[in-house]
């Protein structure tokens, strides 16, 4: 059995779905505290007595806003799976973090790329030892529902809902966009591959910012709300990496990033309109 902790986050109840039945989720109570190390013992009891056997965990709980205190990040984001992985050394059940792609690009990070960086550097250590863990470096999801406000799907749906202007920057910057069950099943297949480590979820096929806000924008006739070069052009970007494509999950079938976020919009901003979110 797979266990997931944070299964009532957005990407926890799309891989409970991808994981078919094979899979079951932690109640948070549970496991809010085992960020602390006296926590170490209590977890190892709890997931090696487990019926039925646990065979792997998924920890896809996290701190994602940048603008969280950073000792938020370093305890939910860093901590709390490392005493799992602490917790379940040869035991033979692996062990899946999440982290960023943007861990690789960005010299000075945020708060959040920095925790995902520590950990990611933590699983990397392990794995050496031959310890079955893997950090899945993940770019920029969407869907299960309407998006947050500090991401950038989240903004342009703020201002389409309530018909004010969007200032952006220049719209160089490039990103992968995967949608949320897309993503669960390229985790899955990553997980099944057993290729313990660091591993990109990268399908290869990168949009510039700029091309998704225009399409968005375009497809609710509001292009006259999207105003770009208004913000300055950040130092510190993905400009020009497109990450390769990787093998493990060639064989799966990720919706084309552009008409993706376009159709996902369609559905969100009603929402926003509604007040449903």
């Amino acid at each position: 059995m797979i266990v997931v902790i944070g299964g009532r986050g957005r990407l926890g109840r799309t891989l409970l779905h991808a994981f078919e039945g094979a899979a079951s989720a932690l109640d948070r109570p549970t496991y809010e505290t085992w960020w602390r190390e006296e926590s170490i013992a209590d977890i190892r009891r709890l997931l090696t007595s487990s019926s039925p056997e646990i065979t792997s965990v998924v920890v896809a709980s996290g701190v994602l806003d940048p603008g969280a205190d950073a000792q938020e990040h370093f305890r939910v984001n860093v901590l709390l799976p490392k005493n799992i992985i602490v917790a379940l050394q040869d035991t033979g059940i692996s062990v899946v973090t999440v982290g960023t792609v943007m861990e690789s690009l960005i010299a000075h990070k945020n708060n959040y790329i920095a925790s995902k960086l520590q950990l990611a550097d933590i699983v990397a250590s392990q794995a050496a030892l031959g310890a079955p863990v893997m950090h899945i470096r993940l770019h920029t999801l969407y869907g299960g529902g309407v998006p947050s406000r500090f991401m950038f799907l989240g903004q342009m749906a703020q201002a389409l809902a309530s018909d004010k202007p969007f200032a952006m920057t220049s719209g160089e910057q490039l990103r992968e966009y995967h949608h949320m069950k897309d993503a669960a099943h390229g985790i899955r297949a990553l997980m099944d591959a057993k290729g313990w480590g660091i591993n990109d979820l990268s399908f290869g096929n990168p949009v510039k910012l700029r091309l998704l806000a225009e399409s968005v924008f375009d497809a609710f006739d509001k292009r006259h709300l999207l105003s770009i070069g208004a913000l300055n052009r950040p130092t510190e970007e993905n400009y020009g990496t497109t990450f390769t494509k990787n093998d493990r999950i060639a064989h799966l079938h990720f919706r084309k990033p552009v008409d993706g976020v376009v159709q996902y919009m369609k559905t969100c901003v009603p929402q926003l309109r509604l007040g449903t979110n």
